[in-house]
């Protein structure tokens, strides 16, 4: 039986990482290592966007999409995430910090799903309460 513990939800900056094959997985990829990866949809969303801007043929934008279906599960959205984004969001207007929309989300699925993030960018993340953060 698979637990929270057992999960890990990836960031945007860390998949691109990985499935570009680049240098900076070697950071990552332990982290990984015996653990289910999650994204959020948030994150399958930015990825697309990222594709359809670089315009990515049909074959590339196929082999991202096979690479997420065979090595991670997606987080959905749902009722009790949209509250966690709303605390997430009110907390960071409190703070002054200036927490961009898209990061409250992935730090939400993270805090709702009860797992920690896997991120390059702590500075984005690194104020919202109850999230945790590797490495």
């Amino acid at each position: 039986m698979t637990t929270a513990a057992d999960t890990i939800v990836v960031d945007t900056d860390v998949f691109s990482y990985v499935f570009g094959r680049s240098q900076e997985a070697v950071r990552f990829l332990p982290h990984l290592q015996g653990r289910i990866a999650a994204l959020t949809f948030v994150t399958v969303g930015e990825l697309l966007k990222g594709a359809y801007e670089a315009n990515w043929g049909k074959r590339r934008l196929g082999e991202m999409e096979d690479y997420i279906r065979a090595h991670f599960v997606v987080l959905p959205p749902h009722a009790l995430l949209a509250r966690r984004w709303a605390e997430i969001m009110a907390n960071a207007k409190k703070k002054g910090d200036q927490l961009g929309h898209n990061d409250a989300w992935i730090a939400a699925s993270a805090v709702a799903a009860g797992c920690p993030l896997l991120t390059n960018n702590h500075r984005h993340f690194q104020s919202i309460d109850g999230l945790i953060l590797l490495p």
